[in-house]
């Protein structure tokens, strides 16, 4: 990766994730930053907090969907260009993609992986959109929420990712 040219599509797919859950997180569910987030729950967080439980879901579509739909497009044209990557680059995460035979939600969770892993700055913002600072690393549940539909089952046992012995 040449510090001076554009970010590989892997890079960028992972960005505009993480940013567009980012914006979701502090637009639309008013969720500041906090410096030991996780450790405690504020009296005033517990409905929002509870809000999140499965089958309630977050915030309503009327809040978060103005902030998601800013993301449509640049994500979608990242998205081509990450495909149009895995077909054509040497790069190993893109020979990866292909030996794995991986689908498109598969590719993006593997780069989403790996741009957090590879990166501080991204580590943090997991540690933001997840609310816990004991959280750098995405988990299912983040990847459920990141990548729907599907974003969690590139994990699951027997997925191509979690069978590969690459």
């Amino acid at each position: 990766m040449a510090a001076d040219g554009p970010p590989p599509p892997w890079l960028v797919v992972a960005d505009l994730v993480l940013q567009r859950e980012a914006a979701a997180c502090r637009i639309a569910s008013g969720v500041p930053p906090r410096d030991f987030a996780g450790l405690f729950v504020a009296d005033e967080q517990v409905d929002a907090l509870l809000r999140t439980l499965p089958g309630l879901d977050g915030p309503s579509a009327d809040d978060v969907g103005p902030v998601l739909a800013v993301f449509d497009e640049p994500l979608r044209t990242a998205r081509a260009e990450l495909a149009t990557w895995v077909a054509r680059s040497p790069a190993v995460l893109a020979r990866c993609c292909r030996t794995l035979a991986l689908d498109p939600v598969a590719c993006e969770v593997l780069a989403l992986l790996a741009a957090v892993e590879l990166s501080p700055q991204r580590q943090r913002l997991a540690a933001y959109v997840q609310d816990s600072v004991q959280l750098p690393r995405l988990t299912l549940a983040a990847l459920r929420r990141l990548l729907p539909p599907a974003g969690d089952r590139a994990v699951a046992p027997g997925a191509a990712l979690v069978a590969s012995r690459v």
